[in-house]
């Protein structure tokens, strides 16, 4: 696991054989941190940028708020800050109508689950993205438990080709909603393995052996 204090570290591999060895050249590790700000929306959009443009595979967690039983609240992602619905991609709701919370599955909102979520009481996001896809999975902490909001749903059809995101955006029509402690996780990377093991050969001198 990483540490602040490895921002910048640098890298280097080197392959060695009984003829010399050769070394790469550095590649260097960036660590971001965590971003614990808040932004508040009441009628106007308010945005945060992500500490990076994200691609691929990744995760963003994030805290919120409502400040009445029946918000009018959306919060998703971007690339660059949002002044429309139509600018989010990947969106979870406050809905206004029977206080549930619901998210974004390309043409309308829609939930596996009725999550009913009162005012003042803060809820923990997760968003599960897959850009090349163009799909996402959301989740929301309920008390201890993780709850699937919902699974495998498609980018707004306003961003259905998105291949990346760099912003998350949130605004609310009725009331308000807080939005804090947003965090980019991208995909752990994954140690290579060998999938065939190299064959013994028997050959006489000068001639070649391949493995």
């Amino acid at each position: 696991a990483t540490t602040t204090s490895d921002n910048n570290a640098q890298f280097t591999v080197t392959a060695s054989n009984s003829a010399g060895n050769s070394t790469s050249t550095a590649a260097t590790l960036t660590v971001n941190s965590v971003s614990t700000g808040c932004m508040t929306s009441s009628g106007a959009w308010a945005n945060s940028p992500l500490p990076l443009t994200a691609t691929g595979s990744f995760r963003v967690t994030f805290d919120a708020t409502p400040s009445a039983a029946a918000v009018d609240g959306v919060m998703g992602l971007s690339l660059g800050p949002a002044s429309d619905y139509t600018n989010l991609a990947a969106i979870v709701r406050f809905n206004p109508a029977g206080s549930i919370i619901d998210a974004r599955n390309g043409a309308a909102y829609a939930a596996v689950a009725t999550i009913p979520y009162s005012a003042n009481i803060t809820y923990h996001f997760i968003l599960d993205v897959d850009t090349v896809a163009h799909t996402y999975s959301a989740y929301v902490m309920i008390g201890s438990v993780q709850t699937t909001i919902g699974s495998n749903y498609a980018f707004r059809s306003e961003q259905a080709t998105t291949s990346s995101l760099n912003n998350i955006g949130t605004v609310a029509i009725i009331a308000s909603d807080t939005v804090c402690n947003m965090a980019l996780t991208t995909a752990a990377a994954i140690a290579p393995s060998i999938t065939t093991q190299p064959s013994s050969q028997t050959v006489t001198t000068g001639q070649t052996a391949t493995f």
